[in-house]
């Protein structure tokens, strides 16, 4: 390097920096194009990790090998087309980590000249070539420029007919010692199924016990401000209208039924505040990348009753620094979350009573208001893990020893930032796995062997 200059730009592509005074520095983006005059010239190409970039000045006999590589590169949240394919890895997994990611810890996904990779449609479907197809295989060419059959395309003009459509099924298979079944909810491609997200599921409660997903390191270049869809009640709820029990009337007239005083439902359940029950995510929908992933976690069976003041307060607080722990460390992180027992209010007598959105005349009822939300992460390479609990229940004046599962080793945890002691954001603490798994057996077996610190 002769000198250097440094300035901020935005794009990709060959950079040319010309001298055009003694005093002024024009910069032009060219890709292979000469531009002499009597001054010195100098060139870069740049591969850049954000939409942001700080470009460095080298000599361009120096560029040779970048001029006969140009790689691809396309941002999550600037270059994908609306309604977004599904990109998938070819020869990939067939889970989360089968999508092609962005390059942490940024949002920009990088392709290497001639990588592939398949773009899918599931339950719609992208035009090629003037022909409604479901999935096709896209080769980099240079910058947002890709080959399909022969053909160029823009990467943003890579559209689905409508969003990729996602499937929630029953594997067959059981949870909590026969107990409960497991749900899959992943993106059917052909005959290929991507699974991301696990549930073990009470088919009687209509409670969601835990889920399981995979938290990718490169989440810090998630997809921003996606819509939210509609819930989906899918065909695991064949009695009760979750939509129905939701609603904060019926939420009224359901804990006052229960309480013995529609004065009490009235009292707990606010018709303008967040003192009501919202659907609180088990598996957030920023927990993924992409948003066509985001809509694939709004199914109910991965949600569960929780007070918005919680909702809102100490559990988001801790979704978003978990996502940060994993961003800042590029650690791809297994995360278990469920829920536990169920909340209690005192009725008229000062009798406590177990809260649930749904219960009838015949004295049945399902969708449990959890007692207290619980977080397992975990590191699979080097065993470490951690367990993070809030209790869901702004009403608490004093804290019980039964929401206390475990002993509290949060003063180790130096990376999480929340209100543990506030009871209307959700009391809240950590815990060591194995001390948590001897009061909730029923969390999957796996080996810790180390705090998450």
């Amino acid at each position: 390097m002769i000198g250097s200059e440094r300035r901020d730009v935005r794009g990709e592509g060959l950079y040319e920096y010309v001298w055009l005074s003694d005093d002024s520095l024009q910069l032009e983006k060219k890709v292979l194009k000469q531009h002499w005059n009597n001054r010195q010239r100098w060139s870069l190409y740049l591969r850049y990790s954000s939409p942001m970039a700080s470009l460095v000045l080298t000599d361009s006999s120096q560029l040779t090998s970048h001029i006969q590589n140009l790689d691809c590169a396309v941002t999550v949240n600037s270059d994908l087309g609306d309604p977004q394919p599904l990109l998938l890895r070819p020869g990939g997994t067939k889970d989360g980590f089968g999508f092609k990611l962005p390059t942490p810890p940024s949002d920009v996904i990088n392709f290497n000249r001639g990588e592939t990779v398949r773009i899918a449609c599931p339950g719609s479907f992208i035009t090629v070539r003037g022909a409604g197809v479901t999935e096709a295989v896209a080769t980099c060419v240079t910058g947002r420029t890709f080959t399909i059959e022969g053909f160029s395309y823009d990467f943003r003009n890579l559209v689905c007919s409508s969003y990729p459509w996602h499937t929630a099924r029953n594997t067959g298979r059981i949870c909590n010692s026969g107990r409960a079944s497991e749900i899959e909810i992943g993106f059917l491609v052909g005959t290929d199924f991507f699974r991301v997200l696990d549930v073990c599921f009470d088919n009687n409660q209509l409670n969601p016990l835990w889920t399981k997903f995979d938290l990718v390191g490169s989440i810090g270049g998630y997809q921003r401000s996606f819509p939210r869809p509609s819930w989906i009640r899918g065909a695991f709820y064949p009695r009760v209208s979750p939509d129905n029990q939701y609603l904060r009337a019926n939420q009224i007239a359901t804990i006052g039924e229960i309480l013995g005083s529609q004065a009490l439902g009235e009292r707990y359940v606010s018709r303008t505040t967040d003192f009501y029950l919202a659907r609180g995510h088990l598996v957030a929908k920023a927990d993924y990348v992409y948003g066509s992933q985001h809509r694939a976690t709004f199914y109910y069976v991965n949600a569960a009753p929780q007070w918005q003041t919680f909702n809102g307060g100490n559990w988001e607080r801790l979704e978003s620094s978990v996502r940060n722990y994993a961003s800042s460390r590029r650690f791809n992180l297994v995360v278990y979350t469920g829920t536990y027992g169920v909340t209690t209010l005192p009725n008229a007598r000062g009798q406590q009573r177990e809260l649930y959105l749904y219960d009838d005349a015949n004295g049945n009822h399902a969708l449990p208001i959890p007692k207290v939300f619980w977080k397992v992460v975990y590191n699979p390479v080097t065993r470490a893990g951690a367990v993070f609990l809030g209790v869901n229940n702004p009403y608490l004046t004093t804290l019980t020893n039964d929401y206390l599962l475990c002993a509290d080793v949060s003063n180790r945890i130096s990376w999480l930032l929340w209100s543990p002691n506030n009871l209307t954001l959700g009391y809240s603490y950590v815990c060591e796995v194995n001390d948590f798994r001897r009061a909730v057996p029923t969390l999957p077996g796996f080996t810790v062997t180390s705090l998450l610190t």
